[in-house]
């Protein structure tokens, strides 16, 4: 399986815990899981880990937490602001 398909290693944690909610395994435990996950291809790929996921996940996240992205990463030296929400 390959760490950089993070879609993949979502649906395998959601299968592992087998309810509709996270309920045997909890939230906490699934985000830390996919976190990590995340983290290893991005240090594998010798990157960011802000840089993996603007690459893999930028189109599929809500269009304001997007944006905020875009601009931290096309404005480099100043801090993002929230001007898009």
């Amino acid at each position: 399986m390959d760490a950089g398909d993070l879609s993949l290693c979502d649906s395998i944690i959601k299968e592992v815990d087998g309810t509709p909610n996270f309920g045997r395994i909890g939230g906490n435990v699934a985000s830390a899981v996919s976190i990590a996950i995340a983290r290893a291809a991005a240090d594998s790929r010798k990157i960011p880990l802000f840089k993996f996921i603007s690459r893999t996940i930028i189109h599929s996240l809500y269009p304001p937490l997007g944006n905020i992205i875009v601009e931290a990463l096309t404005a480099p030296g100043r801090p993002p602001t929230c001007k898009n929400i």
